[in-house]
């Protein structure tokens, strides 16, 4: 079990190095190519932070492990929206835009909403998930229409004059660094969880879901402490966006997940909860305040205490 523990860290240190050579290299190669910068931060940097769950969670499904490529979806989301938002917020309020109210919080909601329906049956079917693909495709595509007349009045001639191999070393490095990453967090969780007598989604849902949304916390504390406020909340929608369509919707098309109905009335209905509570939260003044962010981390921090004193784990 000790060599489980360290699998796991070693594991989540390949996952954050990796995520970060990935983003490095990806931005640079799509600058060099002339694509909007605002719509590199909107889709290659929130794919980037969420690239340790996508990598987790199809590794898992893989394997014949979905309850915690599932467990590690719920969790990064619930813990996106309150320790990361919460923890930033209480840095420096964060603000908020209409765009992100407009579009992007409430396709959020829809995604959490969809993954709720189609849990009710205690399966996500690999129907369901190439359903959750096609959202996907959807919020990519008017994505990019959105920013498609920003990107063609871009001058993109001064450029950073970056060398194509160069980046694409890089972000092949980065891949080769989340496929190890993945497949040890995986093994070390399934292993701990064996060995502590509890299920495979809880440990996706708790200690593998904490480990993989460390870029997120990092990417939204380093924003909030530079003062561009509005990176934090478009990182943790971004990333939510990206874990339920594209991280469940694809695990899921690989192998479908059963589901036990107090996994989905506890973790999944907290997470609808949260993904339409985060609207008026972020609408209020245009700004998650810090008032609103301690509570945000209080409620993540009672849902952790929740599952710490919950009878799965025994071992405790």
């Amino acid at each position: 079990m000790f060599m489980d523990f360290w699998l796991v860290i070693f594991g989540f240190i390949f996952l954050i190095g990796g995520a970060e050579l990935c983003v490095r290299g990806a931005s640079s190669i799509a600058e060099r190519l002339g694509i909007s910068k605002s719509l590199i931060g909107l889709t290659i940097v929130a794919l980037g932070t969420s690239l340790p769950e996508m990598i987790v969670s199809y590794v898992a499904s893989i394997e014949g492990e979905p309850s915690i490529a599932v467990g590690n979806v719920i969790g990064s989301n619930i813990a996106n929206i309150t320790l990361i938002l919460g923890s930033a917020a209480l840095m420096s309020p964060l603000l908020t835009d209409k765009g992100i109210l407009r579009k992007e919080i409430p396709f959020m909601v829809l995604s959490a909403l969809a993954i709720l329906v189609f849990s009710l049956n205690s399966i996500i079917s690999r129907l369901e998930g190439l359903l959750l693909l096609t959202m996907f495709a959807v919020f990519i595509g008017s994505t990019i229409m959105r920013y498609k007349q920003e990107t063609a009045q871009e001058d993109h001639s001064k450029g950073p004059k970056n060398h194509m191999a160069l980046n694409l070393f890089i972000t092949l490095c980065g891949f080769v660094l989340l496929v190890f990453g993945g497949k040890w967090v995986v093994l070390g969780g399934k292993n701990l969880a064996r060995g502590f007598g509890v299920s495979e989604w809880l440990i996706g849902l708790t200690i593998v879901a904490l480990g993989t949304s460390l870029p997120e916390l990092a990417t939204s504390m380093v924003a909030a402490f530079k003062g561009e406020l509005e990176i934090s909340v478009g990182n943790v929608i971004g990333s939510n966006l990206f874990n339920s369509l594209c991280v469940l919707g694809g695990a899921t098309a690989i192998c479908p997940a059963g589901v036990s109905h107090g996994e989905i009335y506890r973790d999944i209905l907290l997470m609808v909860i949260l993904s339409i509570l985060i609207y008026p939260i972020a609408r209020s003044g245009m700004q998650i305040s810090r008032r609103e962010g301690a509570f945000l981390l209080s409620a993540y921090l009672l849902f952790m205490i929740s599952l710490i004193m919950s009878p799965q784990w025994s071992v405790f």
